[in-house]
């Protein structure tokens, strides 16, 4: 099972790396030049510590649970994100 958790990670991993990606280039259309580069400033520390502070989650949710209900809620709250994301497209698009 070891194997499994450390593929999902990758993929997490990798899926961080597009997540910031995509809200760097929702910026370049958003803010204003100026203040892109203070918005791109604040951005990665707050990646960083949402991935420690879900690290530490995670750990504590795991050790309430199982994994396969891990699994659940993270796509749970993936489905979640994603519509707020579509939500997003569509009012920069009116």
């Amino acid at each position: 099972m070891k194997w499994l958790t450390g593929f999902v990670r990758f993929l997490m991993g990798i899926a961080i790396a597009l997540v910031q990606t995509f809200l760097s280039s929702f910026m370049l259309t958003a803010v204003e030049g100026a203040y892109f580069g203070r918005m791109n400033g604040m951005i990665s520390p707050v990646f960083t510590g949402s991935l420690l502070i879900g690290s530490s989650v995670s750990e504590m949710f795991l050790n309430a649970t199982f994994l396969f209900v891990i699994y659940v809620t993270v796509g749970f709250i993936f489905l979640i994100a994603a519509f707020f994301s579509f939500n997003i497209q569509s009012i920069k698009e009116r």
